[in-house]
């Protein structure tokens, strides 16, 4: 009998669970975002170094050293916005995260080049 190869059937349910708790986002697409800054001008940023870029992802906290700046307020109104969640920019991109533990939930890369 040959052994099964792959995660065990059970494996990933915890992670499913947390899943539900976690709050129902309904996040703009990049393009979307990107359309609304053309419109309100508020491109023509300069993108973060290709290293520090790198470690801005989904999961991971916000990395030291970057100037963390709280998107403008034109932007902000057209954002959805949920309790204990942040916009901030980084460079030209523009990161959700959780206000507490700064904590990245989304990034949507470039929509302020």
């Amino acid at each position: 009998v040959m052994a099964q190869k792959g995660p065990p059937a059970d494996r990933g349910q915890g992670a499913a669970q947390r899943a539900d708790l976690a709050p129902k986002m309904q996040i703009p697409s990049t393009r979307q975002v990107r359309q609304w800054a053309i419109e309100d001008q508020l491109t023509g940023r300069k993108s973060l170094p290709p290293g520090i870029r790198k470690n801005l992802a989904r999961g991971k906290p916000l990395p030291p050293g970057i100037a963390k700046q709280v998107a403008p307020q034109p932007l902000l109104n057209r954002l959805p916005r949920y309790d204990g969640y942040d916009w901030r920019v980084a460079g030209t991109d523009v990161v959700l995260v959780q206000a507490a533990t700064q904590v990245v939930v989304d990034v949507l890369n470039g929509v302020l080049e």
